[in-house]
């Protein structure tokens, strides 16, 4: 594999040392082009897969780097931010596999395989559909379009959480602790929606304990005093004089 690969760059390297882009008429320079982006983005994938693998074996601190993404940043000569987002996609593509045979391809730029791993890990659903985003569209297309699937799964999550809000019960009552003859009962009561938006409710129809079963030992439950002010027969707090 090494050698395979090491021949291939020596090759690119004597091509790019004989190539004269004055003596190549401007059609053949278009399909060069073409053919070099697409090496471009296979070796990307390549570098993102490699990265993937230094990260996990922990090489980079035989060099004394803080991190992956330093390392990589130091053998790239890209920042430590773009090192982390090639680490980011390279993960991603561990549970995507229909995206990270298109990356390996050369159908996806490290740009494009960095969007879309990170919406598809949102909503995975969405993943066919990105790709053809990929196609047709340009990055910045890809991006808002990307955009857009987050912020759908973002609000789904959202109405979720207001369905789990809506619908959370809470438990009344002491916490049992393995013998129930002694204790009140542990019940079960939905949280009323004026308590649940900060209003102050009378709970004294759900919150009063079951009346102890016969033959228990619990004790009676004291009622609680009510309280005014001031309280009756005390004295003015003014002094006589």
């Amino acid at each position: 594999m090494f050698g395979k690969i090491r021949s291939a760059v020596d090759a690119l390297k004597a091509t790019a040392r004989a190539l004269d882009p004055a003596c190549i008429d401007g059609h053949d320079a278009a399909a060069l082009f073409d053919a070099v982006s697409e090496g471009e983005r296979v070796c990307g994938a390549m570098k993102a897969l490699l990265a993937r693998r230094i990260e996990e074996t922990k090489v980079w601190r035989e060099s004394g780097h803080r991190s992956a993404a330093h390392w990589i940043a130091d053998a790239t000569g890209e920042t430590v931010g773009a090192a982390g987002r090639t680490l980011a996609t390279a993960q991603a593509l561990e549970v995507l596999p229909e995206t990270d045979a298109a990356f390996r391809a050369g159908r996806l730029s490290p740009t494009q395989a960095a969007e879309i791993t990170s919406t598809a890990g949102v909503d995975p659903a969405a993943e066919a559909d990105l790709w053809d985003a990929a196609g047709s569209t340009s990055v910045k297309g890809l991006r808002d379009r990307c955009r857009q699937v987050r912020a759908g799964a973002e609000a789904d999550d959202r109405a979720w959480a207001r369905r789990l809000h809506v619908e959370r019960r809470a438990y009344a009552g002491p916490i049992p602790r393995g013998s129930t003859g002694s204790k009140r009962a542990w019940r079960l009561t939905r949280v009323p929606a004026s308590a649940r938006r900060g209003r102050h409710i009378s709970t004294a129809s759900s919150a009063t304990p079951a009346a102890p079963a016969s033959g228990s030992c619990a004790p009676p439950t004291r009622p609680t005093p009510s309280l005014s002010w001031p309280p009756k027969g005390r004295a003015s707090r003014s002094r006589c004089v």
